[in-house]
């Protein structure tokens, strides 16, 4: 009741009640924590090392293309951690989509990726090794 003066006894049971409760909310705070974290891990290692995480995340690259460019290959061996192989790869790239004939190819025979992960973790994309083979650079004319 309100403007009734607890007794010792009763603000002792209420700070015990709430420290049990604090200690409660915590501990299944930290449990929560944990499962996440064990949660992100394992995608991560999932997309970095297995053939399903590698088309996932090569899915998402070709959906993030900007307007006017395509990115296709008829093949592709090994996981995103490296070395990832491409064959007959192609992207396309046509900045002024009122003139496609205006356009940027490149074309690869195959094409040999071996990124450097740490600095994935800053949003930069640095290759350990890169070989290229069969490529055609072409440019739209002057």
């Amino acid at each position: 009741m309100r403007g009734v003066p607890l007794t010792p006894e009763q603000r002792a049971q209420r700070s015990q009640a709430r420290r049990a409760l604090a200690r409660k909310v915590a501990l299944r705070s930290a449990l929560g924590g944990l499962v996440l974290g064990v949660l992100v891990v394992v995608l991560l290692y999932w997309l970095l090392t297995t053939v399903g995480g590698r088309n996932a995340l090569m899915a998402q690259i070709v959906a993030r293309l900007p307007a006017g460019a395509s990115l296709t290959w008829q093949g592709a061996e090994g996981p995103v951690a490296g070395p990832l192989t491409l064959h007959g790869v192609r992207f396309t790239y046509a900045p002024d989509l009122a003139k496609p004939t205006e356009r940027f190819a490149f074309t690869a025979r195959t094409l040999v990726l071996d990124p450097a992960l740490r600095p994935l973790l800053g949003r930069t994309l640095m290759l350990d090794a890169l070989d290229v083979r069969g490529a055609v650079l072409e440019l739209p004319p002057a």
